[in-house]
């Protein structure tokens, strides 16, 4: 009998605020044109940021400045006013191609002076944000805006969830999806923040929970270590079982929200970040959609805290990792 799902579906409708950070770079382009692929609703707003690593001369002082000073001020002023107007031609060119897709959709230019992850976390918050979407690699030249250390900070500190665009730009044929379900993740947690993309209706889904080997029978001499040995397998079996169940749940969850989808389950083992990304080959994956929860200690085998840090770096398809309530925006 085909397993239902423990919660009715909240039925959570798409993401309506969207900040995407851009500076010009292929993945963030390919950011731009995933964005514009989707059917998003009308009352949305995408909230497009540019961020300008160049320092700006510090405010005057009054006092009398020397001639090396006022060269010094000079400069700062003149790389600070290049690269601002280069990042705002930037914004406007990507504001410009949704616009031009996306007509009901209400599109927003902003450009903001500093340290990239903290400018695009508070323009997140400033925008009350229900998704930041950017691309896995950045532009060198703009001062690495969107390295994998930035899209790493944006997936560790983000409220909302977290759209990182790899392998070149989604298309209306974007139908494969793999989610990881970890142990404190549910399934309205999970699938929200997958059903809130406006993706195909024919979408292929592939859920799974990956679990980790049981130890085999243990040879100790010592009775203690062969009870403490026997507690760990017993409690890995039965830890396995709960997240073929959540998998499990976790699809019933996709269908009844998306009646249209395929979804499917697929039972993995072994190294969590690992057996990710070999599915996510396996099938093709365009997107691979995971919680972020840090895990430590016994828990942390099965747990995806560092996984979506591994995912960001390792993964060649677009990642969706999802902070907190992926239900609700960013306070």
């Amino acid at each position: 009998m085909e397993p239902t799902a423990t919660d009715q579906t909240s039925n959570p409708g798409h993401y309506r605020r969207i900040v995407l950070a851009t500076d010009g770079s292929g993945d963030a382009t390919a950011a731009v044109e995933s964005l514009r692929a989707l059917p998003w609703p009308d009352d949305a707003t995408i909230t497009v940021v540019g961020v300008c690593t160049a320092t700006p001369p510090p405010a005057a002082s009054g006092l009398p400045q020397t001639g090396l000073e006022q060269d010094v001020r000079g400069y700062l002023e003149t790389v600070h006013a290049e690269e601002r107007a280069q990042v705002d031609g930037i914004v406007t060119a990507a504001a410009a191609r949704l616009r031009e897709g996306l007509p009901g959709v209400t599109v927003v230019e902003t450009t903001r002076s500093g340290e990239p992850a903290a400018e695009i976390l508070a323009q997140a918050r400033e925008a009350g944000a229900d998704l930041i979407v950017a691309g896995a690699r950045g532009h060198a030249a703009l001062g690495a805006l969107l390295l994998g250390s930035v899209s790493e900070a944006l997936v560790e500190e983000a409220v909302c969830p977290v759209l990182i665009i790899r392998g070149g730009p989604w298309d209306a044929g974007m139908v494969r999806v793999l989610v990881g379900i970890g142990p404190e993740d549910t399934e309205a947690r999970l699938g929200d923040a997958l059903l809130r993309l406006p993706l195909p209706e024919g979408a292929r889904v592939v859920a799974t929970s990956v679990a980790a080997s049981a130890a085999g029978s243990v040879a100790a001499i010592d009775p203690e270590q062969w009870r403490l040995a026997e507690a760990a397998r017993e409690w890995t079996v039965a830890a396995n079982a709960s997240g073929r169940e959540a998998a499990e749940r976790l699809a019933a969850y996709l269908r009844a929200g998306a009646p249209g989808r395929t979804v499917e389950t697929r039972p993995l083992a072994g190294d969590v970040a690992g057996e990710l990304l070999r599915a996510a080959t396996e099938i093709a994956a365009d997107l691979i959609v995971v919680g972020a929860r840090e895990r430590r200690g016994m828990l942390a085998h099965l747990g995806l805290g560092s996984v979506s840090r591994k995912l960001v770096r390792r993964a060649g398809c677009s990642l969706l990792v999802v902070r907190g309530n992926g239900s609700k925006v960013a306070q």
